[in-house]
């Protein structure tokens, strides 16, 4: 596709995509990236579509309690209810836009695929896909393959981004029918990739997402958002904050994870369903919402973690990892039973007016706003240095 045309209809805002999208100073030297074909975007957290309660069956007692059964989505919204906290927006059903050829590839809470007749990719959702595509450009230039980014704008307020779509299926699709000898080989062709990733020069005195202003933390189906942090003890300070950790469970934190990790490049989701594969190889990582620069055992416990129902996926652990973190992993572990996933004073919410992910207390206007703002630097931080 020539520069001189989009790939398909845009919105007035729509823009091409070009280097100038990555943060100054983040490009790796030489140019990289391969060959694809599609993008196929499969969302976290996959909802059930069980009913909201079951009909009496006949011989049933009649003073017995209908069961009532909830999907993610309802069990999510009932949560944040009895927490006085608004109910996640939806992004606008959009299968009434869709022209011929037009397929609906994923269709989540926050965020949707289509993929347009013209083989291009279409990714709905918030301002977090500004982060996105540096970060595809990024990992492209770095030699991981990722699909191609056409450009992004804004079409009825709503972010969007075209992008290349890859030919292939998820590696979740495709497990069932792999032999052990091939799941091995596809675990060792991630680790290769995750080498790539892990040897890449990070920016100074920073630990955060991509774009270099804040830390985004996936995790309980939910979005934590703070400032970046500068040093690993500002990390653990983030990891340990909540005050429902008990102390000794916070010392005992504390003094073995320790701030001597080298901070390395990490994806931070590399669940089967965010592996595209063809003819048994690896053609695409996709969904790069989570990635960022991080202490390196961070990837290893979210490989560990993510992706709840892939528990097959985690014994293959060793094959992508060239070393364990086995005192990381029982240390996150422990407190992760802590971790509040409803904690109102950090949870991320979708704001309307701005279009964009932020603090509910920010949003709702209660409480001390305690620096999650959206572009907003911790004390001290710098700009150059990309500490947010």
């Amino acid at each position: 596709m020539g520069d001189s045309e989009s790939p398909s209809n845009q919105g007035d805002d729509f823009q091409k995509n070009d280097v100038s999208t990555v943060p100054d100073g983040l490009r790796p030297n030489g140019e990289g990236g391969t060959d694809q074909g599609q993008l196929r975007e499969a969302g976290n957290g996959a909802e059930s579509e069980m009913p909201n309660n079951l009909t009496n069956q006949p011989g049933a007692v009649a003073e017995q309690e209908k069961p009532v059964f909830l999907t993610v989505r309802q069990r999510i919204d009932k949560r944040r209810k009895e927490l006085g906290l608004p109910p996640i927006p939806r992004v606008p059903d959009r299968s009434d836009e869709l022209e011929e050829g037009d397929v609906m590839l994923y269709s989540g809470i926050t965020r949707h695929v289509i993929r347009r007749a013209n083989n291009v990719a279409v990714k709905y959702g918030s301002d977090m896909i500004r982060c996105e595509i540096a970060t595809l450009q990024f990992a492209k230039d770095a030699g991981i393959p990722v699909p191609d980014v056409y450009g992004f704008g804004k079409r009825s307020g709503e972010t969007y981004i075209e992008m290349e779509y890859i030919e292939g299926n998820t590696l979740e699709d495709v497990w069932e029918s792999l032999s052990h000898e091939t799941r091995i080989d596809m675990a060792r062709q991630l680790g290769r990739l995750v080498k790539i990733m892990r040897a890449l020069p990070p920016p100074p005195n920073f630990i955060g997402g991509f774009a270099l202003d804040e830390l985004r933390d996936f995790r309980h189906n939910d979005v934590f958002v703070r400032p970046a942090c500068r040093n690993e003890e500002e990390f653990n300070a983030y990891l340990t904050e909540e005050p429902q950790i008990p102390a000794s469970v916070k010392r005992a934190f504390l003094r073995g994870i320790g701030t001597a990790h080298k901070i390395v490049f990490s994806h931070c989701d590399l669940a089967p369903r965010n592996i595209m594969v063809r003819d048994n190889r690896i053609v695409a990582l996709i969904d790069w919402e989570a990635a960022g620069w991080y202490p390196e055992y961070w990837e290893y416990v979210k490989f560990l973690h993510v992706g709840g129902r892939d528990r097959e996926w985690r014994t293959f652990v060793d094959e992508v990892f060239p070393e364990p973190y086995d005192t990381e992993i029982l240390l996150y572990t422990g407190l992760l039973h802590y971790q509040d996933s409803f904690d109102s004073r950090r949870r991320a919410a979708w704001d309307e007016k701005t279009n964009t992910f932020k603090l509910c207390t920010e949003i709702e206007g209660n409480g001390e706003k305690d620096g999650g703002k959206e572009g907003k630097k911790p004390d001290g931080g710098n700009e150059g240095n990309g500490d947010a």
